[in-house]
């Protein structure tokens, strides 16, 4: 009678059902959200004159789909190693990486919106970014579906409070012009 827990055991074991595989998919707190009018955050950047402002839809976290009059394109601003994180694609399928030096500051969890702007046959991608310490906009200039310039501009931020001001950026544009 002592060894019927061991001569069971066996027979306890197989009998028990089999795990049921997840049926469900994980269900994404994203929603696609349309980026809203632009505001300039830094007042010495060039104005944008003459361009027109395209509809720019955030898809995922730091991802975003430009509804450009030609076709879509596409900005990914993550980290993806050993890759340099931001990476533009025109409608044409040209895509383009740019190292993480211009990606703008960001306040807290948010991260850089981006906008886009056309005039004629030139794109305008512009990543934006604020934060109390430093405001930045980083603006990309398509011809077509090649990159013709790159320019960051930035400027103090508001600071946390009088006791905490913002920092005064290393460069107010880069690259700085001669």
């Amino acid at each position: 009678m002592k060894y019927t827990p061991l001569i069971l055991l066996p027979f306890l074991l197989t009998s028990c059902p089999a795990p049921k595989p997840a049926t469900q998919e994980p269900v994404s707190s994203y929603r696609p959200w349309k980026v809203g009018e632009y505001r300039p955050n830094v007042d010495h950047a060039p104005k944008l004159v003459g361009y027109r402002q395209v509809q720019t839809t955030g898809v995922a976290f730091r991802d975003y789909i430009i509804d450009h009059p030609k076709g879509l394109w596409t900005a990914s601003l993550d980290e993806k190693e050993p890759l340099p994180p931001i990476l533009i694609t025109t409608f044409s399928g040209s895509a383009k990486r740019f190292d993480g030096e211009w990606y703008p500051e960001e306040g807290g969890a948010d991260s850089a919106t981006v906008y886009a702007f056309v005039k004629g046959d030139e794109t305008l991608v512009i990543l934006q970014g604020t934060s109390s310490v430093v405001s930045e906009e980083t603006r990309i200039k398509y011809r077509g579906g090649t990159v013709i310039d790159t320019r960051r501009f930035a400027e103090k931020g508001t600071g946390m409070g009088p006791d905490m001001p913002g920092e005064e950026p290393k460069y107010r544009e880069y690259p700085p012009r001669n």
